[in-house]
């Protein structure tokens, strides 16, 4: 993919030195990500990027690699059988893909935030929320006593009720929506420059489900944290997204700001999302459905990874994968962009 730096996207003047609490945008440039030595690339050569205060949005079915993604970037791939073997992830001026372990290991829950689709499992059951939550901010370099008022303070601000009595509780005792609340509470008690959120909310009714979207957009505009947020819910990308990135079987195919591509998709694997999603595909008719499956890893078909998919592919697009085109300010990986030349038309 193109470098995202070169289309204006650029943060973090610093080369060299300590990350540093403040602006922390995010700058991906072909990650690819092999499963074992030598193995197909389930990440192949993935290039995006977010600024300080906005919303990227990682959207694709399930087995696109959007957790993938967010594994790699936190530096927590499950290694074997991943192997991270190229790219580059620029934070505040430094490479995190180049840091030392060490370093990654504190960065990681303090700059650097993640928030896990289950609480369940991601939450120890074996400690209230209140000890959990406060390790975070001592880890984060607060006093005991201080981390443990930090950590009441987070409850307080994400609308957990009676915060102080909260503390004592495991997570079994919470609700499924308290839980996620908590959770972020978690990842944001030191003030994180940059937030990950993979699929919030998948496992929330909807009602709970805005509730923590408006928290999320809330304390992010009071942090000025950069957001990436993991989804397969294009409702979701359309109410919380600056930019978005649409991601297939391991390639970002679609890149650009979420207005401009969710108003006019050039992929047309972005178009079948959109089409077969409630509110965004056409008004009156029934929902549409994009046939087949996300290839397995070990199957990944050459060329265009969509085209067996596709029903604008010809026989181009299984020769080689297609190089970006920039159409109207957004980056499209599909020889047959622009999709207007194709009305009326499928292969």
């Amino acid at each position: 993919m193109n470098d995202p730096v070169s289309t204006g996207k650029q943060w973090g003047a610093q080369s060299a030195g300590a990350l540093s609490r403040g602006a922390g945008g995010l700058s991906v440039e072909g990650l690819t990500v092999t499963l074992g030595a030598g193995g197909p690339a389930v990440i192949d050569a993935a290039s995006f990027a977010v600024g300080p205060g906005e919303t990227l949005c990682v959207v694709g079915e399930s087995g696109c690699g959007k957790s993938l993604t967010a594994l790699a970037l936190m530096g927590l791939l499950p290694s074997p059988p991943m192997r991270r073997v190229a790219g580059r992830a620029l934070f505040q001026g430094r490479d995190l893909f180049q840091l030392p372990p060490a370093e990654m290991r504190a960065l990681r829950g303090d700059l650097i935030a993640m928030i896990f689709q289950e609480p369940m499992t991601a939450l120890n059951p074996a400690f209230t929320i209140g000890d959990q939550i406060a390790e975070a901010a001592r880890r984060g370099g607060l006093a005991p006593a201080a981390a443990n008022a930090r950590a009441r303070e987070m409850l307080g601000r994400v609308g957990i009720p009676d915060p102080a009595a909260r503390m004592a509780a495991f997570p079994h005792q919470l609700s499924g929506g308290m839980r996620q609340r908590a959770m972020i509470a978690m990842a944001l008690v030191n003030d994180p420059a940059l937030v990950i959120a993979d699929e919030p909310t998948t496992a929330l009714d909807v009602t709970i489900q805005a509730q923590v979207l408006d928290l999320m957009r809330a304390l992010q505009r009071e942090s000025g944290a950069a957001l990436i947020l993991i989804t397969h819910d294009l409702g979701v990308v359309a109410e919380m997204a600056s930019d978005v990135a649409v991601m297939y079987a391991g390639r970002v195919v679609e890149a650009g700001p979420a207005e401009r591509v969710l108003r006019d998709p050039q992929h047309p694997y972005t178009l079948g999302l959109m089409a077969s999603t409630p509110g965004l595909g056409p008004a009156g008719g029934r929902l549409a459905a994009i046939p087949g499956l996300v290839p397995a890893a070990e199957a990944m078909p050459p060329g265009c990874r969509f085209a067996p998919r596709c029903p604008f592919a010809e026989g181009a697009c299984a020769a080689a994968p297609p190089p970006d085109v920039e159409i109207d300010g957004r980056r499209v990986a599909c020889i047959r962009a622009p999709l207007e030349t194709l009305a009326g038309r499928a292969a």
